[in-house]
């Protein structure tokens, strides 16, 4: 190989090594890697590095502790010294370490009994006295209606969707969105996300009027989700962020007197898909639509009472059924 195509290789491999550096992993796992190396110097528990298993159990024990006895962030931490680990080259633990601090850890969520805490879902009804109210902006209103119509995550509308990801149908009663990625899309080619236009609140309509409103369609590289700056402006040459989506949300919910505290940027992809559980849409559809690789569906579907009410009708209907049965055969 020349000296010109090396250079070039090596300049490849400097620019992804940047690129991950700059990604929000790469710095959780440094966070994680150097907390467990000042809590180790913190008790003199020396050397450090390589990992034992000792001193990550004892660890991971103390920060169950600080989090009044959830289990649940552990082998998301865990993962991440391993991964520390192998950045700068040090062994992992061997199967006996392996074996030892997996007993610690199903101890430990054994004894977590914090329920899981999940935001509620922003359903229609919700929206709709949203829509309503005076107190919540054109763009909040649009932006939230949006991710509930596509059922999208708080990060996917907010990757930076641009105006030539928006493809419309020739009437403009649906649009595509090109999801570039997302944290279940991380490789191979982008998704498609299509909304139709069902009435004067849906997401389609709503999405329409805010590219007229700003004239938008020949602004290919302009961001539909603008960022919020002060006085009531938009920054079209930048994106709303995720702490400004939940920040508008929590604004919006207590426009019409509800509990923020009880929702987020999920409240909109639960809402849609409890919406479309209530509506009896097939659940492959949904998950489809969704974008769902796992049953994990499942989990938005949050009509606790409507789950109990079709549970019950179907054991009065098994019950009746079986009445029935035993008069047939007593010849009733």
């Amino acid at each position: 190989m020349c000296i010109g195509m090396r250079t070039g290789v090596f300049e490849a491999l400097d620019l992804v090594e940047k690129q991950l550096q700059l990604s929000k992993h790469f710095r959780a796992v440094q966070q994680a890697g150097q907390h467990y190396q000042e809590w180790c110097e913190s008790r003199n528990l020396l050397p450090v590095y390589p990992v034992s298993a000792k001193c990550l159990s004892a660890l991971v024990v103390y920060r169950c502790k600080e989090l009044n006895g959830s289990a649940k962030t552990i082998k998301a931490f865990i993962s991440k010294v391993k991964r520390y680990s192998s950045q700068y080259r040090y062994p992992w633990l061997d199967t006996e370490e392996l074996l030892e601090l997996g007993r610690i850890v199903s101890h430990l969520e054994y004894l977590d009994v914090m329920p899981t805490r999940r935001v509620d879902p922003i359903v229609i009804e919700l929206l709709q006295e949203i829509l309503k109210s005076p107190l919540v902006d054109d763009i909040t209103k649009m932006v939230m209606v949006v991710g509930h119509d596509s059922l999208q995550r708080g990060g996917e509308l907010c990757s930076g969707y641009q105006v030539s990801e928006f493809r419309w149908s020739w009437d403009y009663l649906n649009v595509t969105m090109v999801l570039q990625r997302s944290k279940c899309n991380r490789k191979g080619g982008p998704q498609l996300i299509t909304i139709n236009d069902y009435g004067i609140t849906s997401g389609a309509r709503l999405l329409r009027n805010h590219f007229n409103r700003f004239n938008l369609w020949g602004r290919s590289d302009a961001l539909v989700f603008p960022s919020y700056i002060p006085f009531g402006k938009y920054d079209f040459n930048k994106t709303m962020s995720t702490s400004q989506l939940r920040s508008r949300i929590k604004g919006a919910i207590n426009a019409i007197g509800r509990d923020s505290t009880r929702f987020g940027g999920h409240s909109l992809r639960a809402g849609g898909a409890t919406d479309l559980f209530r509506a009896r849409v097939p659940y492959p559809s949904i998950k489809r639509f969704g974008r769902w690789k796992s049953d994990t569906a499942l989990i938005y579907y949050r009509d606790e009472d409507k789950i109990s009410n079709e549970a019950t009708k179907g054991f009065r209907r098994i019950l009746r059924n079986h009445m029935k049965s035993q008069k047939t055969k007593a010849g009733v």
